[in-house]
């Protein structure tokens, strides 16, 4: 008896990346580009034109009383991360 066998050509492995990866990696990507576009230091106006950025203005942080083992917090003004220097 003859055996009479096709041999098929090998299948190559493909690698299908899940649609979902996809997805995180779209997500990822839009905010990046939000994040790097919102730290240029300047506004956009309606109009479509920019400014700069303001500074923050002073904040006051009110007097806090002793809690527990906490103890309390004396009032005064408080500066950000994007408020010039105290003086």
């Amino acid at each position: 008896m003859t055996d009479h066998r096709t041999e098929a050509a090998p299948k190559k492995a493909s690698r299908r990346i899940p649609p979902l990866v996809w997805i995180v990696l779209a997500l990822l990507v839009g905010w990046l580009v939000v994040a790097l576009m919102q730290r240029q230091g300047s506004d956009r106006t309606p109009q479509g034109g920019a400014h700069p950025a303001q500074a923050e203005g002073t904040s006051i942080m009110p007097a806090a009383p002793a809690q527990g083992d906490a103890p309390a917090t004396p009032a005064g003004t408080v500066n950000g991360p994007a408020q010039p220097p105290a003086q």
